[in-house]
């Protein structure tokens, strides 16, 4: 681990354990992941605005919304080791659901079998941790295009990108909350 993310999560450790400043620090923690899931939120719901069903636009803001508090850790290493999980689980749950998509409609059926491929997929590369994440994500991406089936197949993709601008947002704004204990703690 680089020494300046040592120093900052020791900084923001000693910053939450004084008790002058805890109330300080869970504030801001608070803030700092309210902020992350209403700005994944915005920009998902601005950037695919055009050209996609109201309803899927909806549920992918909030689709990133819960990526960015997914993320959203006590620590940037805890922020940053919790994004990859999110985005290999992600990623396995997306190429499932694409390529049974590109072949077959969206049935509840389908949705069991993309599960246990996944779970096995996890389990081979001793992923386990990500099995309940992997089966959520697939969940939400086959229901979404068994409400829209003629269009289906972008489904996993969009879900992905959600995910992804989720992800990005969630750690970006652990980083910065993180780095603004590490000022006032230095200081």
């Amino acid at each position: 681990m680089p020494a300046v993310v040592k120093q900052a999560e020791s900084a923001a450790t000693r910053a939450s354990a004084s008790p002058r400043n805890i109330l300080a620090w869970h504030v801001l923690y608070a803030v700092s992941m309210a902020v992350a899931c209403l700005v994944a939120y915005w920009i998902a719901l601005y950037a695919f605005a055009s050209g996609f069903s109201k309803p899927s636009v909806t549920i992918g803001a909030m689709w990133a919304a819960i990526a960015a508090a997914f993320v959203f850790r006590d620590s940037r290493t805890q922020a940053f080791s919790a994004g990859i999980s999110r985005l290999r689980a992600t990623t396995v749950s997306f190429a499932l659901c694409q390529m049974y998509l590109f072949f077959l409609p969206p049935t509840a059926v389908g949705m069991a079998v993309i599960i246990v491929a996944g779970t096995l997929i996890l389990t081979a590369f001793r992923w386990r941790e990500d099995i309940i994440t992997t089966t959520i994500t697939t969940i939400v991406v086959m229901v979404l295009s068994q409400l829209d089936p003629q269009n289906a197949w972008y489904q996993p993709m969009l879900r992905f990108l959600d995910i992804l601008l989720g992800v990005a947002v969630g750690v970006a704004c652990k980083w910065l909350a993180d780095g603004a204990v590490v000022r006032r703690t230095l200081q």
